[in-house]
């Protein structure tokens, strides 16, 4: 489970999104939540201060920053969403991505949850870039909220199901890798809820020969679908006897797999998970049990 949420905030309420479910997880692994605000200032803000021949008002105005984000965690720290929860607060000076790493690494933050967007003005994040420089260069798992989406929380006021997570595989070990952080997130939204997985590959049309007659075309693409509808029918039966992620062997948690044809692989991922869309057929593996 992850134990320690680290929550980058840059004083906005699109970034504060993040709070209601970092505190969902905290309470459901009995965790705790770390909230880090990074004080960066602009370079138009420093060529300002340029002009100023007293250093004194430079580093005054940098701690008058810092005192402001530090009352502005305390703050958020000791709000009643917070109420049972253990917080901890960091303030840091310099780039923000960097920063937020290197945070979450002296922390020892299990997980990186944050929001897609922040602030856009000058003085504040431009959250859409940070977010994405986290994602890339981070070596924990990040779990990135769209701006104005439902938050992922099972137990949220009018929720009907379970949270159900949709996870591409490439037939890479990395995106392998992935299943087990992808399989603990779902069981931490999700609470006592069972949650869902379902597997995607995407297969690209393969480049023919211009030789080959087209019923022999068909044969290869029939061929790629086949192979990739057998690898995610061996990822399924190894998750169910706990191969590859052992805390989802002995669960109930239902995992379904589907195949889709599209030279975009982005494409077909996104096709899959708003509309369900899926020509070349799926499978169901009820309970792993």
């Amino acid at each position: 489970m992850f134990q320690r949420i680290l929550v980058p905030l840059d004083g906005s309420e699109r970034a504060e999104r993040s709070i209601p479910v970092a505190v969902h997880m905290a309470r459901t692994a009995s965790g705790s939540i770390i909230l880090v605000r990074i004080i960066e200032t602009p370079v138009e803000y420093w060529s300002s201060l340029a002009q100023i021949p007293s250093a004194t008002l430079v580093e005054t105005a940098i701690e008058a920053e810092i005192d402001e984000a530090e009352r502005y965690l305390a703050a958020v720290a000791a709000s009643p969403a917070m109420v049972g929860v253990t917080v901890q607060t960091v303030t840091l000076f310099g780039q923000v991505a960097p920063s937020i790493l290197s945070a979450a690494n002296t922390c020892n933050a299990d997980i990186i949850l944050m929001s897609s967007h922040g602030y856009t003005g000058m003085k504040r994040w431009v959250m859409g870039s940070v977010a994405e420089k986290i994602a890339r260069h981070s070596t924990l798992p990040v779990l990135i909220l769209r701006d104005s989406s439902l938050l992922p929380i099972a137990a949220q006021s009018g929720a009907t199901s379970p949270i159900r997570a949709l996870i591409p595989l490439d037939g890479s070990a990395h995106a392998r890798a992935a299943l087990s952080s992808a399989i603990e997130l779902v069981m931490t939204l999700n609470g006592h809820n069972k949650g869902a997985i379902h597997l995607v590959r995407v297969v690209k049309s393969p480049s023919f020969d211009e030789s080959l007659t087209v019923e022999q075309q068909q044969e290869v693409r029939a061929h790629a679908l086949y192979r990739a509808k057998r690898y995610l029918i061996s990822i399924t039966e190894q998750l169910r006897d706990g191969l590859i992620a052992p805390s989802l062997a002995g669960l109930t948690m239902p995992v379904t797999w589907s195949v889709a044809g599209d030279d975009d692989a982005a494409a077909g991922i996104l096709r899959i998970a708003e509309k369900g869309d899926d020509a070349e057929g799926s499978g169901t593996f009820g309970g792993c049990n």
